[in-house]
């Protein structure tokens, strides 16, 4: 996609109807869509990021916004290190969302597979005020994720730390509350 998307092969209208269509087929298969984002984080590419933010508008729902910068200590491989980057500077030097469109920052999209224990507290003191996404991939037995085969997640590391009583008195101690996509949206809409 990003070489199609790099060389003009992707149209507008056709990314408007793909989408559209997704949607509408999610719901239809009864999916509760309660925010929108993209794979990779397609959506943060010019005229990517345009067409998603129109669709966001259109049906009032909040837009995964990666813009928090990963931590340097997970900017130890290359590849990461360059997406990391990229990532970053689409999501923090895109121009303003236009009216109706809700970006909700999000973090630990970098270190997601990665959050122990101590890197899930580090991450939680460095919150800052107002809606966050953590991105995070728990879970049991030996990650595998076909598209990528390089891509290690430690999922039993986050499973324990997201159930941590250290966390769960972090979360107390800063204040934070949990939430999700749908609860931001039906308080956004109050």
């Amino acid at each position: 996609f990003a070489k199609a998307w790099v060389t003009g092969r992707v149209r507008r209208e056709e990314l408007e109807r793909e989408l559209s269509a997704q949607l509408f087929r999610a719901r239809e298969l009864g999916a509760k869509v309660d925010h929108l984002d993209g794979h990779q984080h397609l959506h943060l590419l010019p005229g990517v990021r345009s067409v998603v933010e129109g669709i966001a508008a259109r049906e009032g729902l909040p837009l995964r916004w990666p813009d928090a910068l990963p931590r340097a200590s997970w900017l130890r491989a290359p590849g990461p290190a360059v997406k990391t980057t990229v990532l970053a500077v689409l999501a923090r030097t895109a121009p303003r969302a236009r009216p109706g469109v809700r970006r909700v920052s999000a973090g630990g999209v970098f270190e997601a597979g990665r959050l122990d224990e101590s890197a899930l507290l580090s991450v939680l003191d460095s919150l800052p005020a107002g809606d966050f996404e953590l991105g995070c991939h728990p879970g049991e037995g030996a990650p595998h994720v076909p598209e990528d085969p390089a891509w290690t997640y430690g999922w039993e590391a986050e499973l324990a730390a997201l159930t941590s009583p250290r966390v769960k008195a972090k979360l107390v101690e800063r204040g934070i509350t949990l939430a999700n996509y749908g609860e931001l949206q039906r308080a956004s809409a109050s």
